[in-house]
């Protein structure tokens, strides 16, 4: 659903929520280097779920439409990230994990990892001080 319609609606699943967030805070000028759509696994539900993520003065904080509370990515050691995108492009953190059982599904940092960074980027130490600095060392 577009983000306008998921407001006029009032309703919509979880990726609606995410994406009206993302086009809302853009709108109010947030930069889209703040702010991902964050696809992860839920595993205190077994679900699979899509959330934003909005660094604040540093800080990655995630808005998730099943919560009123923003919460610190170091609070949701319950969320493996999946798939992340933003501004340059979407980013795999989870081979194909339908075909793995459920504990093999370890949780991982916001940064890609270095063997999938994006050509063009950074290699290196130089990768992970740049994935230090716009996402966090902080583990979901």
């Amino acid at each position: 659903m577009a983000p306008l319609a998921t407001l006029a609606a009032g309703r919509g699943d979880c990726e609606d929520y995410a994406i009206a967030k993302y086009a809302i805070l853009r709108a109010a000028g947030v930069p889209a280097e703040d702010l991902r759509l964050l696809l992860v696994r839920d595993r205190a539900v077994s679900q699979d779920h899509a959330v934003l993520a909005v660094r604040d003065n540093g800080q990655w904080l995630i808005l998730d439409n099943r919560h009123a509370a923003l919460a610190e990515t170091a609070m949701l050691p319950h969320f493996a990230p999946l798939f992340v995108l933003d501004h340059t492009g979407v980013s795999l953190f989870a081979s194909p994990y339908a075909a793995r059982p459920e504990p093999d599904v370890q949780p991982a940092g916001l940064a890609p990892p270095a063997a999938m960074a994006k050509q063009g980027e950074p290699h290196g130490d130089a990768a992970a001080e740049s994935r230090k600095a716009s996402l966090s060392a902080a583990t979901l």
